[in-house]
């Protein structure tokens, strides 16, 4: 199985989310892997090797064996989206290598984690990621903020992908805090008003996901 993780939003967690994943997956003895299709805003290694510092974030975090070069498609060094960090490098991103490449490591997993760029609409290159989910047919989990304005964001990013006959599995919640009465109330509108369930509230420098069941 494999699942794509996408956002409502530019750094709203889905990083930090698919390693939560990821180490809950691991630590219940389900061989699970992960793969970032493109990556920007990356630091070179000491050996001068450019790779993405979210499929390393990820490994470490969930304490994954797999080879850091398997983990992900295309690495770039400025921190923009993917389609202008790529043309910036003289670069054109290929989405059939990219699909090619998923589908031959979704063999060696039970459960592959796919994360994306950036929130829901996002640019390639001459694709949009949309069109990538599409062809890799498969659901996807959204992350949100918790925060003022993500009522607003999820609604958009689910209907938006609802129009694009792609199912939302699920909605998570980053830095929830439970003592915040807007934080709580985020919760029961977004599930109310996307008629997607939220499967996890994950408070902020938590170090599981609890309840989550894919």
């Amino acid at each position: 199985m494999k699942i794509f993780i996408t956002a409502t939003g530019t750094d709203v967690g889905k990083t930090y989310v698919s390693a939560l994943i990821a180490k809950n997956l691991a630590q219940n003895g389900v061989n699970v892997g992960y793969f970032k299709p493109l990556a920007s805003g990356n630091l070179k290694t000491q050996n001068g090797v450019l790779i993405a510092d979210d499929a390393k974030f990820v490994r470490d975090f969930a304490g994954l064996k797999s080879d850091i070069f398997t983990m992900f498609g295309y690495a770039f060094k400025e921190p923009y989206s993917p389609h202008l960090a790529a043309k910036i490098e003289n670069f054109t991103p290929n989405k059939d290598e990219i699909v090619k490449k998923i589908t031959e490591l979704e063999k060696h997993y039970e459960i592959l984690i796919i994360e994306g760029s950036g929130g829901v609409v996002c640019p390639f290159g001459e694709f949009m990621q949309i069109d990538l989910i599409k062809e890799l047919n498969c659901d996807v989990l959204l992350v949100s903020s918790s925060n003022l304005g993500a009522i607003n964001s999820a609604v958009l990013s689910t209907s938006y992908l609802k129009n694009e006959g792609i199912k939302t599995k699920g909605i998570i919640l980053n830095n929830f805090n439970e003592n915040l009465l807007i934080h709580s109330d985020n919760a029961v509108m977004i599930e109310r008003l996307c008629g997607v369930k939220i499967l996890a509230k994950v408070a902020n420098e938590s170090k599981e996901i609890l309840g989550l069941n894919l």
